[in-house]
């Protein structure tokens, strides 16, 4: 499979997904979920006026594509539905552009972590 395998392509489920509530959220990362045809597939809301830096956005889409990538792994054999599903990783608060890698991990990729394990458990 190549890297783009999993990417949610269609704008109409973006606008489903966005329309219905978030499955869960925590800190600025929102997740929301919708039932697919044709296997698993993530997207990402990622607003410039929200995360003004794009490294800031590219970290962010890197770590929940490895949370991403590891669910796949451990669920997808197992779980019926993991095979018919679309992920919406959303950040909901601004961001500021003057953090380190740390302080984004802090305030980002943990929230992401227990957004995803709530989702996946």
């Amino acid at each position: 499979m190549g890297k783009r395998d999993h990417r949610l392509r269609s704008p109409e489920d973006f606008r489903r997904a966005l329309r219905s509530r978030p499955v869960a959220r925590s800190g600025p990362v929102a997740l929301y979920k919708i039932d697919l045809d044709d296997g698993c597939r993530i997207g990402f809301v990622l607003p410039k006026k929200l995360v003004r830096s794009s490294v800031q956005r590219n970290q962010i889409k890197r770590w929940s594509r490895a949370l991403f990538r590891d669910w796949l792994v451990r669920f997808a054999e197992s779980d019926s539905h993991a095979q018919s599903l679309g992920l919406v990783v959303r950040i909901m608060q601004p961001l500021k552009k003057e953090w380190s890698r740390r302080e984004l991990a802090a305030e980002v990729r943990l929230p992401l972590m227990q957004v995803f394990s709530r989702v996946v458990s």
